[in-house]
């Protein structure tokens, strides 16, 4: 099964967001596939240094590895990159976004398919902070073809906050200073990409980037059972002596 984008949650383009709260938890209005692969993107604003950040779900999948956590350089705003690989799916599937204290939070998911199922990072998270209207990620260059996705924050006054990362398509974004806020975006390809995005004025950024091993031979859970369900069965005949033996005429 060959790379592929699934859905996103919220599926809308702007994100799950909310001001002042201790957690933020978003909810796939359809079934999430077991042996996929969730990504979740997410930003924390705080008057202060943004705090760190955790992600969990409602099926007991394992999200203890943060792809890569990212700090503007003024250290208000944080962008995230947090996965579970070979997940167990289902309905009303909830992923939440919990940091390590009460803050302004942005919030979005994606679920892909044909990604490893154990081990899925490729190469090299990386993330960057500056001041400028160019955030961007810097390189990471994965082993072999694989999913990239990327995320951006900004803090300040209200500006733009666009896509300019060529051939990228747009999962989430939120340029509105009512909330934190985040652009996400994915691309399947191969070789060193940055994550890169166009703010409308100068503001202090985040952005970080991870990349997805693709499943070796297109072998993924699904794939497994699909296989095992369609090997045939298998009848003994035992003879005893005297028996006879039918003539098949074909």
């Amino acid at each position: 099964m060959a790379l592929a984008f699934v859905k996103k949650d919220p599926n809308t383009t702007p994100p799950a967001e909310a001001t002042g709260v201790a957690s933020l938890a978003t909810t796939f209005d359809s079934n999430t596939a077991s042996g996929n692969l969730l990504v979740a993107t997410g930003t924390t604003w705080v008057g202060g240094t943004a705090p760190t950040m955790t992600f969990s779900d409602n099926k007991s999948n394992d999200w203890s590895s943060l792809a890569v956590s990212q700090l503007s350089p003024a250290s208000v705003v944080r962008a995230a990159i947090g996965y579970a690989a070979n997940v167990t799916g289902g309905s009303t599937h909830t992923v939440t976004l919990t940091p390590s204290v009460t803050c302004d939070l942005c919030l979005g998911v994606a679920e892909h398919s044909g990604v490893a199922l154990s081990s899925p990072i490729s190469g090299t998270p990386v993330g960057a902070g500056g001041s400028s209207t160019a955030p961007s990620s810097g390189a990471t260059t994965p082993a072999a073809n694989a999913l990239y996705v990327g995320a951006a924050a900004y803090a300040g006054s209200a500006t733009t906050l666009v896509l300019n990362w060529a051939s990228a398509t747009q999962l989430h974004n939120e340029p509105n200073t009512t909330y934190p806020t985040l652009g996400s975006a994915y691309i399947i390809g191969s070789g060193a990409m940055t994550a890169q995005w166009t703010l409308g004025a100068s503001r202090d950024w985040a952005a970080c980037v991870a990349a997805f091993a693709e499943a070796v031979g297109g072998i993924t859970q699904s794939s497994v059972i699909s296989a095992s369900a369609s090997v045939p069965t298998h009848t003994a005949v035992i003879l005893y002596p005297g028996s006879v033996i039918p003539t098949i005429t074909l």
